[in-house]
């Protein structure tokens, strides 16, 4: 494993409305609050190696909006090919315009295939861990935590996130999705 400032080691779990509710409330107690966001994501594939032919899709390449700031996001996930992937590579880069990024796209023959919109609330956690409440239109509700600063090695980092998400949170580790909101956009078409 690389340079941690692009490593990215979360989970995402999707939870029922109720779950997203009560965890809500638990964090309002328990962590500082950070801030709510509207969060747009829109994904695209290169027509000549189409990211979501993968059984399990390892990369993803994104335009984010996220107040305001429009960010290309690209993600490598590992291993490869793995039902469960355990960390990714994950490089940023503002943009000054999304639309002239995507006529880039056009001419590269890379076409868009997913738009992920999404409500977040996000609260830091022991310093250390970001806890992300995230409705998502048509997908419903998810929690995701994200380790912020890195310390060890991804194993122990992963194994202590899946303690958290029990121990802590009571989260159900049986809906863990480590593939991101475009596998569950492909996977429901």
């Amino acid at each position: 494993m690389q340079d941690t400032n692009d490593v990215e080691i979360e989970i995402k779990i999707k939870i029922s409305k109720e779950k997203y509710q009560s965890l809500k409330e638990n964090l309002k107690k328990i962590s500082k609050y950070d801030k709510i966001t509207m969060q747009k994501d829109e994904y695209f594939t290169p027509e000549s190696m189409d990211f979501t032919k993968e059984q399990y899709p390892f990369e993803w390449l994104s335009i984010r909006e996220r107040d305001g700031k429009k960010i290309l996001n690209y993600k490598h996930y590992y291993p490869e090919g793995a039902e469960k992937h355990e960390w990714c590579n994950e490089y940023e880069v503002k943009l000054d315009s999304s639309e002239k990024m995507k006529k880039i796209f056009e001419r590269l023959h890379i076409k868009s295939f997913a738009i992920i919109n999404k409500t977040r609330a996000t609260y830091i956690y022991k310093d250390k861990y970001e806890i992300a409440l995230d409705e998502v239109e048509n997908l419903g509700y998810f929690v995701e935590i994200e380790i912020k600063k890195i310390e060890r090695d991804y194993k122990t980092e992963r194994n202590e996130i899946y303690r958290i998400a029990k121990e802590d949170f009571n989260l159900d580790l049986n809906n863990i999705d480590l593939r991101g909101y475009p596998f569950y956009y492909i996977k429901d078409k």
